[in-house]
């Protein structure tokens, strides 16, 4: 999570990888969800499609298993928000899952 959340802090002006662009990288405030939670990162990347600006959204948490949540809206930035609601009900499955 450390070296996630570094790197994230190191590309702010974006990345290209595997052919794709990415032209801005920022951190989002990190959700301080799951029970037991020991860590939370997340961000948001615009992705450079053709001449569109894709804004995903990226969260993951470190809560006995690593799980991470990706949302993406091709309309803008908010509507590529994953809903909390939704990440903590995930975070409880996975939860029930392990006993």
């Amino acid at each position: 999570m450390t070296d996630l959340r570094a790197a994230i802090t190191a590309c702010p002006q974006g990345v290209k990888t595997l052919g794709l662009t990415y032209g801005k990288v920022e951190n989002l405030p990190a959700p301080k969800l799951g029970a037991g939670s020991n860590e939370a990162v997340a961000d948001q990347i615009t992705g450079d499609i053709g001449k569109q600006k894709v804004p995903m959204t990226y969260t993951v948490i470190r809560s006995g298993v690593v799980a991470a949540f990706y949302g993406v809206n091709m309309l803008g930035p908010k509507q590529a928000t994953i809903p909390a609601l939704l990440v903590d009900a995930q975070l409880k499955r996975i939860a029930d899952a392990k006993d």
